[in-house]
């Protein structure tokens, strides 16, 4: 069934709940999200809220959706600068910037959510699977252009290194949350990184 057309003061009120419902489950975790406490403070009724989500599984999916949206959108001005190893570098530096604003604390907020959601809860895990799709193939086409520019050799195989880069990611932030430190971060990109210039063409050097 297709999705009701709103008014656009409709959605606005919708982008308010899920907007909403994302900053409770920054603070409190996915488990505590009380639907009570999302129409509190996001001043609708029970009513309104299950007018524009049909359950709070479609709640949780659509919140997951804007937390994704919105680390992308965060992460796409630099994903034009990813075709050098300045570039990568600077995107690196961003990263472990940005965590070390927040404390050290929380993790990624796309791989954060993952542990959190039902087990069969299908819809979200492919929303946060799209998303990390999105930002591997960002570090992959910025891998390949270099290949392709002669930057780095043609050993270098774009794809895969983009998914260590991730996994490297995930892992740094995961470990930066628990020991609230961003060396984990930093370290486990850096030698990402520093890999990659093992494989600097010659000309280029």
């Amino acid at each position: 069934m297709p999705a009701p057309v709103l008014t656009t003061r409709g959605a606005a009120t919708r982008r308010r709940i899920v907007t909403v419902a994302s900053d409770l489950v920054a603070e409190k975790g996915l488990v505590q999200l009380s639907l009570d406490d999302v129409c509190e403070r996001a001043k609708v009724s029970k009513g309104q809220l299950y007018h524009y989500f049909a359950s709070r599984g479609a709640l949780v999916t659509a919140l997951t959706e804007h937390v994704v949206t919105e680390v992308l959108d965060l992460q796409s001005p630099l994903f034009a600068q990813l075709d050098t190893l300045a570039g990568l570098q600077f995107w690196v530096s961003a990263v472990v910037q940005y965590h070390a604003r927040r404390g050290a604390r929380g993790g990624c907020p796309i791989g954060s959510l993952i542990s959190q959601l039902d087990r069969g809860d299908e819809a979200s895990r492919a929303v946060i699977a799209r998303g990390f799709q999105q930002w591997g193939d960002a570090l992959e086409e910025g891998l390949a252009t270099m290949v392709r520019s002669g930057h780095l050799d043609d050993s270098i195989d774009p794809a895969y290194e983009a998914r260590l880069l991730v996994i490297a990611l995930e892992g740094g932030l995961l470990l930066t949350d628990v020991y609230r430190s961003t060396i984990w971060l930093r370290e486990a990109l850096d030698a990402r990184l520093q890999h990659l210039r093992l494989h600097l063409a010659s000309a280029r050097v």
